[in-house]
């Protein structure tokens, strides 16, 4: 009897064990799932926060790309004119100030600063305007376009009986060459205009010319701006 009981308990016990062992095992792997399914959903969040940020970051390196490409394109814009194609007009300068359309047969041409030679020796051409320069260089300190080399065909006549002025007297000379000393007995004379340098050269071996109202010899340029009747003469030395 006692050893029946005895083995009915431990037959209970052993049973009462089982179950508990069982309920503990179901608790554990509900909370490890538990847990997994947490951290995963933890990591996902991160994941996707850190995603918006690079986002973010690239936008903003984009806007300022944009504004370097805006600046650089103002800066081309500004360029300076000088060195400009133009087309030279009787009318206006189609260049800045301080400049003229330097266009050798009066049509298409360059933009270039005011010529600033003034001592250079005596080779003829004929402006645009019609009227004979001294040089090419003298052209260009009045910005003047050269028509052709030599002097105009037909020049700008000023003088003679009706006295004619020149376009611009403040710039241009009436000048008065005869062919030789018989010349200077001509009443009237016809005379054409010229733009001459500001100040004639000086030099000796230049005065080859002489006046009709005085003996003394003068370089061609000073006979010329005196608005007297001279004539070459191989005589002076």
């Amino acid at each position: 009897m006692n050893d029946w009981r005895w083995g009915g308990g431990i037959l209970v016990g052993f049973l009462f064990l089982a179950c508990g062992s069982g309920e503990t095992t179901t608790t554990s792997t509900s909370t490890s799932t538990s847990s997994v399914s947490t951290g995963g959903s933890g990591q996902g969040g991160m994941t996707s926060s850190s995603m918006s940020v690079t986002s973010t970051v690239s936008s903003a390196t984009g806007g300022a790309g944009g504004a370097v490409s805006s600046g650089s394109g103002g800066a081309g814009g500004s360029g300076g004119q000088s060195g400009n194609t133009c087309m030279w007009s009787d009318n206006s300068n189609p260049c800045p100030m301080g400049e003229y359309c330097d266009a050798p047969g009066c049509g298409q041409g360059t933009c270039k600063a005011l010529g600033t030679t003034q001592n250079a020796a005596k080779n003829a051409v004929c402006g645009c305007d019609g009227i004979n320069y001294w040089s090419d260089e003298i052209a260009a300190v009045h910005g003047m376009s050269v028509a052709n080399s030599g002097v105009c065909m037909p020049q700008e006549f000023c003088g003679g009986i009706a006295a004619l002025k020149c376009p611009d007297p403040t710039t241009q000379h009436c000048v008065y060459e005869v062919v030789n000393q018989t010349g200077c007995l001509t009443s009237d004379v016809p005379g054409w205009c010229w733009v001459l340098p500001t100040m004639c050269p000086s030099l000796a071996a230049l005065k080859k010319h002489r006046r009709c109202d005085q003996k003394n010899c003068n370089s061609e340029c000073d006979a010329m701006k005196s608005g007297q009747r001279y004539y070459p003469d191989a005589s002076c030395k």
